[in-house]
């Protein structure tokens, strides 16, 4: 079959593959579910080979304030998926070592509407939790197994209604 779109044409091959303008394009297939060995093999056979520019120990030039947003916003991707609100913002407080020797990030979670805060919270306050506790314990693994987060959230709505 053909597909038209954009002035070109798209024909659909029997592996799943969409051929366009002789390209091949993977969205079909990857959102049936098939596909993923030859868009691997694709994206391999046009791979440039060569040394990675880091070495695998280097540690990272992200802080971490960083860190800790980019492991909050992850566990929202994971434990939410389609049902995360596209406005959602993460504003860090503070990210504050202690003197017992712990790491206290105060981070804000900020959502547009109070119906986005209901889905971010999850019944009970199960999913902020979940996300709160994967979140925390990525951090702890990132920063070296004897430094203990303690990683607070809270939802809130912008009261402009624009996250």
């Amino acid at each position: 079959s053909t597909v038209r779109r954009g002035g070109g044409a798209c024909r659909l091959q029997t592996d799943g593959l969409c051929q366009f303008d002789q390209r091949p394009s993977f969205s079909h297939a990857l959102s049936a579910g098939r596909g993923l060995p030859e868009l691997r093999q694709y994206l391999l056979d046009r791979a440039t080979p060569g040394a990675w520019c880091l070495d695998p120990s280097q540690p990272t030039a992200r802080g971490e304030e960083e860190q800790a947003l980019e492991a909050v916003r992850e566990q929202l991707f994971l434990k939410l998926y389609k049902e995360l609100p596209y406005t959602v913002r993460l504003r860090l407080r503070s990210c504050l070592p202690q003197r017992s020797g712990v790491v206290r990030v105060e981070m804000d979670v900020v959502v547009a509407s109070e119906s986005q805060k209901a889905i971010v919270v999850g019944a009970g306050g199960r999913t902020i939790a979940s996300v709160r506790d994967a979140a925390r314990r990525e951090l702890e693994r990132m920063w070296g197994g004897d430094t203990a987060v303690h990683l607070l959230l809270r939802v809130r709505v912008d009261k402009e209604g624009r996250a």
